[in-house]
């Protein structure tokens, strides 16, 4: 954003190859992401997608590898395949976590479903569609936190954008 800010197009460019790669390396061809492939928990997958929601919003060339990334989180989600995280990591960094009393990361734990709402909500954002009826009960109902307030409001920006000039005009 910086680099368009300031029209850096060597910079902007730089930055859109270290992308590139880094979106290679995150997010498979299947949708798994890299963190879920070695660490065998959902809340890593969506650790790692949630960044991509946002750069696909600016950088539209990501798009089909985010869509892959959310399908799959979402199919594991509908299939409830939310139970024994962290069986197979590979990342001794999570045993630690587990011991240290961090409950995400206890081996065979349980993924909470209500951590996608972010991703939902600015999945659906970006894609311009309707909240699935099937996942709406598995978004967070508690009181909107100060951390989703920018979400819904770009959501509901998004999907009805404001209208800046006269809306009455006819469009060319």
């Amino acid at each position: 954003m910086l680099d368009r800010l300031l029209e850096d197009e060597e910079s902007l460019n730089k930055d859109k190859e270290i992308l590139r790669q880094h979106v290679d390396n995150n997010l498979l061809e299947n949708g798994i992401s890299i963190d879920y492939e070695e660490r065998d928990a959902l809340h890593y997958h969506v650790y790692n997608l949630e960044p991509w929601l946002e750069i696909a919003f600016l950088e539209p060339n990501y798009l089909k590898k985010v869509q892959t990334s959310y399908q799959f989180l979402m199919q594991q989600i509908k299939e409830g395949k939310i139970y024994n995280q962290f069986a197979h990591s590979k990342q001794k960094i999570d045993a630690k976590r587990a011991k240290g009393g961090f409950s995400y990361a206890k081996k065979g734990g349980s993924f909470d479903p209500k951590r996608i709402t972010r991703s939902v909500i600015a999945f659906n954002t970006l894609n311009q569609q309707a909240f699935d009826k099937d996942i709406m009960k598995y978004l967070s109902k508690k009181k909107i936190k100060q951390s989703l307030l920018f979400h819904y409001i770009r959501y509901s920006l998004w999907e009805k954008p404001a209208c800046f000039m006269d809306c009455d005009e006819e469009e060319d």
